[in-house]
């Protein structure tokens, strides 16, 4: 209804949630390999998909939805270590064992074991090309069955390429580009280290343009659907993923100024990761969804106000809250930096006006004796930096060191994840005038004029250094 008033139309990215468990049998890899052969485990995501249509179909403004390659990413698989009974196990559950049994490839021995059964291959093996040809049809297969719960459905498909074995450089996705012959918008992803070297490594503008006209011309070649770029990253600073190409930060200006044309005459639109810096949260249970699993509560306990979506901790004088350790033993997907310094962040309500006051306490460190660095609409913002966390398996202290007072939204990274558009107080960041002048001109005429002759696709070649995507 808001963006309704604002005159926007909504697209729904319908997920498959990556999560942080509190159960091991729910992990998401261990669902997504289940999903193929477990009835029960499809009709509830088919139900899911019916909700969410429900839901959304009733407003007007509301154009299409789209299901993502990376909630159903396989492909992990053939990076991990797998003994060869749980291997097979996923074969079957997958439905990759009776695929290779209708197979007619000389590939497929490199699947099967000594004693006949079906294993998952490993990456850049002979039978790497069978698994991801599978996991593309399958993944048409899930896009065409959701359609029917969910009809205006489409989906962002992988634009990177796998390595391939001796005898192919890579193996790309282009059949899942068309869609199934299914007519509606294509969605993609945009980052710089598409198609570049990825050793740390910084390009002009004029070689991210390249790159970035280059990738939607390569996948409207296999398909006629109109192009949506769901995740224009044209920054990026993910963990882990240090030696990817960045454009050069004095000309990210340029870029955004260049892609105009490039959006306008090559999509129809974009839309960015996120609108303001995220910080990557690695505390389970830290908005108390789940009551007080994982917490111990002592002279404290949980309240639910009205008009508020988060649970509040009451805390009385001297009581506190607790984790024996901060991440759960199965946690998976957190964002964590080796060299980065963990805060902490929460806000507090008092209930005598007076200033209050936290014990933050890791491990068998010295507790630190935290006060508010400010306050808004009644609410003390906490804000403790430098806390001695180097595993994240460390136990974890807040203790009320005044009087009784509320507590809610804990925050607790070393991680954010950059937008470069708003930061995490949501202020203006240092792309915010830019991106508001690209939406700007997106609606107008630009005069900007971008000629792709000049660019030369030999700008785009090779395969990423980390061997999971690939650069045409």
């Amino acid at each position: 209804l808001e963006t309704k008033k604002l005159s926007l139309k909504v697209i729904v990215r319908l997920g498959y949630a990556h999560e942080l468990s509190t159960i091991p049998d729910h992990k998401h890899l261990n669902r997504i390999v289940s999903l193929p052969t477990d009835e029960s485990l499809m009709q509830a995501w088919l139900a899911f998909a019916a909700n969410i249509y429900t839901t959304v179909a009733k407003y007007d403004n509301f154009l299409f939805g789209f299901i993502s390659w990376e909630d159903f990413f396989w492909l992990e698989l053939m990076h991990l270590p797998i003994d060869l009974e749980l291997s097979n196990q996923i074969a079957k559950n997958i439905g990759f064992a009776n695929y290779i049994s209708n197979v007619k490839s000389t590939n497929f021995k490199s699947v099967i074991a000594d004693n006949g059964k079906v294993l998952i291959p490993k990456v850049a093996s002979t039978g790497a090309p069978l698994f991801i040809k599978y996991w593309d049809q399958w993944l048409l297969k899930l896009l065409k069955t959701s359609q029917t719960h969910f009809p205006c459905l489409t989906m962002e498909v992988r634009v990177d390429c796998e390595p391939g074995p001796p005898n192919q450089t890579y193996i790309c996705h282009e059949d899942t580009f068309d869609l199934g012959g299914i007519k509606a918008p294509t969605v993609i992803y945009y980052s710089p280290a598409w198609g570049a070297n990825n050793i740390g490594d910084h390009v002009s503008s004029d070689e991210a343009i390249a790159r970035f006209s280059y990738l939607i011309d390569y996948v409207q070649k296999f398909t006629d659907n109109p192009i949506f770029v769901d995740q224009f990253n044209y920054i990026d600073n993910t963990p882990g993923f240090g030696l990817n190409t960045q454009i050069k930060p004095t000309e990210i200006t340029e870029f955004l100024t260049k892609s105009i044309d490039v959006i306008r005459k090559q999509t129809i639109g974009y839309g960015l990761w996120t609108l303001w810096d995220v910080p990557a949260n690695i505390l389970p249970n830290s908005q108390f969804k789940f009551g007080k699993t994982g917490w111990n509560f002592k002279n404290a306990s949980l309240i639910e106000l009205p008009n508020s979506s988060n649970m509040w901790v009451y805390l009385r004088k001297d009581g506190y809250i607790e984790r024996d350790s901060i991440l759960n033993a199965n946690s998976t997907g957190i964002l964590m930096s080796k060299k980065e310094a963990y805060r902490i962040e929460l806000l507090a309500y008092s209930f005598d006006k007076q200033i209050p006051k936290l014990g933050i306490t890791v491990a068998d460190n010295e507790q630190i004796i935290a006060s508010p660095t400010f306050q808004q609409e009644k609410l003390w913002q906490f804000e403790i930096t430098d806390l001695p966390i180097s595993t994240g398996y460390e136990s974890l202290s807040i203790q009320n060191m005044g009087n009784e007072l509320l507590l809610k939204d804990i925050v607790l990274y070393n991680v954010v994840q950059s937008s470069g558009v708003m930061d995490v107080q949501k202020k203006p960041s240092f792309y915010y005038e830019e991106i508001l002048r690209l939406n700007q001109q997106l609606t107008t005429k630009n005069p900007y004029y971008l000629d792709k002759t000049t660019y030369s696709n030999t700008l785009v070649t090779g395969l990423y250094n980390d061997f999971w995507a690939s650069k045409l």
